[in-house]
C-alpha cells in the first residue's frame, strides 16, 4: 500500500508539469478511460497525460547508416583543388584528410602568381603533407630567407627548383607560408607573422591589414617559368596547393587532463564517437546542442562506445589499427544530416534520442541484448521473403580513401558470396566510404552491409506500448511461442515509430547472427589496391652504380680547393644523354649543376663537381636530363679527409735566444689553422713537439711565431696546415736553426752567455 502511495505521489508531481490542454487530447482521453478501471479517474488522467508526453518525446531516430544514400559531402577529389566562390563558406575537417580549402587570394603581380587558401576554420593540430597539383612535396625553411618555406624534392623530378647551381639566379620556384589557425601576431610586420614576407614582396596583392586569425591557411607564390618549360614544371596547369593534416582537436572525456571548457587542452582524435560529440555540441556551424543535456546524462554509454572504436584490430600486413576511425571535411553549407550520416557510416553507427533530450550512439560492435520481447509485447508482425528483397546483396563494390594514394579514392576487393551468385545471379551494389582510410575497416563495413542485406529474417513487429523499453537498445531478443520463426532470435532495430492513436510501437527489424557481427579474420582484408608509381622524367635511363670521391683541385690565382669525382655505370646511347647532379649537406636545400664535361670509357661515365664544400658529408644524386629528371642514383661522400696544401716559404732566425719561425699559409679553401713543430736537429719529425697550434690566418698570409728562451743548441722546425676537423697536411720543412747564446732575463738589463761561457749584460 505504501508503494502505491509513492507511485501516486510521483505521478501526481509529474502531472503538475503536464499542460492542461494535454488532458483534453482524444488519445490521452482514451488511455485515461482504460486506466480508470484500475487506479481511479483523476489519477488515470494524470498518468495518461504523462504517458503521452514521454511517448511523443521518446521516438527513436536510430538509422541504419550504411543503407542510406551517400552523404552530400565532398569526395576525395574535391580536396585537391581550392574552391573559388564569391563568398566562401567556412570549412571544417576531422581526422586526417587532404584539403585544398577555399581561395581567398589569387593575383598575378611582378610575373609571379600569388595565392592564399583558407583550409579550415579554427586551429589545427598539425599540417603533415603538401601537394602542388598531384606532386607531393616537402617544405623546409629557405636558407636565404627562413621566413619562407620552400619545396624540397619528395619525388625525383626536381621540377620546383631552378637548375644551375653556382649562379645567383638559382632559387626555388615555389615559396610557401602556412598558418596553424591560432591568433596571428598583433602586427603583420612582426617577424613571427608567417605572411610577412608575402606582404613585403607583393604589397599590391596583400596589404599590412591582412589577417588570418582563427583560420588555418596556406599562401604560396609561384615564380614565372618559360613557356617551353611550363608544362614540364606545372604539369596540371594552374599550380594549386593542398594539405593533409591532423585537423581538429577534440575533447576526450576519458582523458582527465582535458577540460571541456578549455580547447587548448584537447587533443587529436579520429574516433567517430568523439567526433559526433564534438559536432553535436561544439562545432561552430553544427547543431550547438548543450553538452550537459545531450551527452552528459549518458556519458558512460558514450565512452563505452568510444572504447569500442579504439579496439585494435589485427591487419593482414601485420600490426593493428583502431576498429573504427573517421576522416572527412565539409563546409558550413553542408546539410547537417549528411555530416551526421558520414560519421555514422564510418562506424556502422546507430543512434537514439530519449524523452529527456539526451541521446546515445552505438557503433557496430555487438552488445548482448538485455531487453526481451515476448508474446505479451507483440500484437502483430510481418516477415519479408528471404531472397526476393530488393536490397539483397551478394556482390558489394567498396571504395574508400587511401592516404598511400595521395588521399585518392581507391577500390577494395568486392565483398562477394560466390554460392549466392551462382544460385541467384548478381545482386550487386556499391558503397562509397570516403571517410574511411583503412582497408580493413572498409572491408569490415562492407561485410556488415552484406550480412544485413542477407538476414534470414526481415520484417516488422507491431508491439504494445510496453515495447517503449526498447528505446536506446540496438539489439533485442525476441521469444515468441506463437510464431516459430520468432521463437528465440536476436534482431537489430532499424526504423521505429510509435502510434498513440493505436497505442502501438512498430519496429523494423532484421535478424542477426551474434557470432558473426564481430567475427573477423585478417585474411578477409583481401589484397590492398596497388599503389600507382609516379611517372618521372621522359622515360630516360636510370643512373646506377654511382660512386663519389673527394679530390684536391686547383682553382684560379693559385688557390686550391676540393672537388668531388663522380662515376657511374655506362649504358646504351649514353653519348646522346646530358646529365645533371644535385647535392646537399644534411637537411639543407638541394643545390644542382649541369655535368657538361663527362668522359666515357671502360664501362664507366665520369664527371667532376667543383668546388665542393669543405669538411662535411655530402649527399649526391645524378640523373639523366630529358625533359624532367630520370630516376636517380644516390651516393654519399665526405670531404673532411682532404688536407690543405703544405705551407710554403718556411724559415727560422734567432734573436736574443729566441727562434722566430716564418711561413706562408697555403691558398687552400679548406685551410683552417697551422701548427709549428720543433725537434733537436737531426731527430726527425717523429720526435717533434708542437710549439704553437691553432694558428689562424688568411689564405696565402705570411705568418710568424716566436719560440722563446731556447738553450744553446741546434733545432729543426716544421709547419703543418689543418682543416676544420684536424686533418693535417704533410709537414713543410725542416729548417735548422742554431742558438749560440743562452738568454736570461734580469731586472734592469739582459744577461747573456756567449759561446765562450762569458756573461754579458745588455742594458
Amino acid at each position: 500500500m505504501e508503494g502505491c502511495r509513492m507511485i501516486l505521489l510521483i505521478v501526481t508531481l509529474a502531472g503538475l508539469l503536464v499542460p492542461r490542454v494535454a488532458l483534453a487530447d482524444p488519445v490521452t482521453a482514451a488511455i485515461a478511460t482504460f486506466l480508470a478501471t484500475y487506479i481511479g479517474a483523476e489519477a488515470a488522467a494524470i498518468v495518461a497525460a504523462v504517458i503521452v508526453q514521454v511517448a511523443v518525446a521518446a521516438i527513436s531516430i536510430g538509422i541504419m547508416s550504411l543503407l542510406t544514400p551517400r552523404p552530400k559531402l565532398p569526395d576525395p577529389a574535391d580536396g585537391t583543388v581550392p574552391v573559388q566562390e564569391p563568398v566562401p563558406a567556412v570549412l571544417y575537417a576531422v581526422g586526417t584528410c587532404r584539403v585544398a580549402g577555399k581561395t581567398m587570394v589569387k593575383e598575378a603581380s611582378l610575373g609571379t602568381l600569388w595565392r592564399v587558401s583558407a583550409l579550415k576554420q579554427g586551429p589545427c593540430v598539425e599540417m603533415q603533407r603538401y601537394w602542388i597539383g598531384d606532386d607531393e612535396v616537402s617544405l623546409a625553411p629557405w636558407i636565404i630567407d627562413p621566413r619562407r618555406r620552400v619545396t624540397l624534392d619528395t619525388y625525383s623530378d626536381h621540377r620546383f627548383w631552378d637548375m644551375g647551381f653556382g649562379n645567383e639566379n638559382s632559387r626555388p620556384r615555389v615559396h610557401v607560408w602556412t598558418h596553424d589557425g591560432g591568433p596571428m601576431p598583433a602586427s603583420t610586420a612582426a617577424e613571427d607573422n608567417p605572411a610577412t614576407w608575402m606582404i613585403e614582396a607583393a604589397p599590391a596583392v596583400m596589404t599590412s591589414g591582412f589577417r588570418a586569425d582563427g583560420v588555418c591557411a596556406i599562401g604560396w607564390a609561384c615564380l614565372p617559368v618559360g613557356a617551353e618549360r611550363f608544362q614540364a614544371v606545372y604539369v596540371g596547369g594552374d599550380p594549386v596547393m593542398s594539405v593533409s593534416g591532423r585537423w581538429q582537436a577534440i575533447w576526450d572525456p576519458r582523458d582527465e587532463g582535458q577540460n571541456p571548457e578549455d580547447e587548448a587542452t584537447w587533443g587529436y582524435s579520429a574516433n567517430p564517437v568523439l567526433v559526433r560529440i564534438w559536432y553535436e555540441c561544439w562545432c561552430p556551424h553544427g547543431p550547438q546542442r548543450p553538452y550537459a543535456e545531450v551527452v552528459l546524462p549518458r556519458l558512460d554509454l558514450w565512452m563505452a562506445q568510444a572504447d569500442a572504436c579504439d579496439d585494435l584490430v589485427p591487419q593482414r600486413a601485420g600490426g593493428t589499427a583502431p576498429r573504427y576511425a573517421c576522416h572527412f571535411w565539409w563546409d558550413a553549407e553542408t546539410d547537417r544530416a549528411s555530416v551526421r550520416a558520414s560519421i555514422m557510416a564510418s562506424c556502422d553507427g546507430w543512434d537514439c534520442e530519449f524523452g529527456d533530450g539526451s541521446m546515445i550512439m552505438i557503433v557496430g560492435k555487438y552488445i548482448e541484448p538485455t531487453v526481451v520481447l515476448t508474446d505479451d509485447d507483440i500484437c502483430g508482425y510481418s516477415i519479408d521473403d528471404d531472397e526476393n528483397d530488393s536490397d539483397y546483396i551478394n556482390h558489394l563494390a567498396i571504395q574508400y580513401t587511401s592516404p598511400d594514394q595521395g588521399f585518392g579514392a581507391v577500390s577494395a576487393e568486392p565483398w562477394r558470396d560466390d554460392a549466392s551468385i551462382v544460385e541467384y545471379g548478381y545482386r550487386s551494389q556499391s558503397i562509397d566510404l570516403w571517410q574511411v582510410h583503412n582497408l580493413s575497416q572498409a572491408r569490415r563495413l562492407g561485410k556488415r552491409m552484406v550480412d544485413r542485406s542477407t538476414a534470414s529474417l526481415r520484417g516488422t513487429l507491431i508491439c504494445r506500448l510496453s515495447a517503449l523499453r526498447t528505446i536506446g537498445h540496438r539489439w533485442v531478443r525476441v521469444r515468441s511461442e506463437r510464431v516459430p520463426r520468432l521463437s528465440d532470435v536476436v534482431v537489430e532495430i532499424g526504423g521505429q515509430t510509435t502510434s498513440l492513436a493505436q497505442l502501438t510501437r512498430t519496429l523494423n527489424v532484421r535478424s542477426v547472427n551474434p557470432n558473426a557481427i564481430d567475427a573477423w579474420d585478417a585474411t578477409d582484408e583481401g589484397e590492398p589496391p596497388p599503389v600507382a608509381e609516379r611517372v618521372t622524367g621522359d622515360g630516360a635511363p636510370q643512373v646506377t652504380g654511382l660512386v663519389a670521391a673527394p679530390v684536391a683541385i686547383g682553382l684560379a690565382n693559385g688557390v686550391t680547393g676540393i672537388g668531388v669525382d663522380l662515376e657511374w655505370d655506362d649504358f646504351d646511347e649514353s653519348e646522346t644523354c646530358s646529365f645533371e647532379e644535385r647535392h646537399r649537406v644534411g637537411s639543407e636545400p638541394w643545390a644542382s649543376s649541369s655535368l657538361a664535361a663527362v668522359t666515357i670509357g671502360s664501362g664507366l661515365i665520369r664527371a667532376r663537381v667543383q668546388p665542393a664544400p669543405a669538411d662535411v658529408t655530402i649527399e649526391y644524386q645524378v640523373r639523366v636530363r630529358a625533359g624532367l629528371w630520370s630516376a636517380s642514383a644516390y651516393a654519399d661522400t665526405s670531404t673532411d679527409g682532404i688536407a690543405p696544401e703544405l705551407p710554403s716559404g718556411l724559415s727560422a732566425t734567432s734573436a736574443l735566444g729566441d727562434a722566430v719561425v716564418t711561413w706562408r699559409n697555403p691558398r687552400s679553401t679548406n685551410f683552417a689553422a697551422a701548427t709549428v713543430w720543433r725537434a733537436a736537429a737531426g731527430d726527425g719529425f717523429g720526435a717533434a713537439v708542437p710549439v704553437a697550434s691553432d694558428i689562424a690566418g688568411g689564405l696565402g698570409q705570411i705568418m710568424s711565431v716566436t719560440d722563446p728562451d731556447l738553450p744553446i743548441g741546434a733545432y729543426d722546425y716544421w709547419v703543418t696546415a689543418e682543416n676544420t676537423v684536424g686533418t693535417s697536411s704533410a709537414p713543410a720543412g725542416p729548417v735548422t736553426l742554431a742558438i749560440a747564446t743562452d738568454y736570461i732575463a734580469t731586472e734592469g738589463g739582459d744577461l747573456m752567455v756567449d759561446g765562450l761561457g762569458n756573461y754579458l749584460v745588455v742594458v
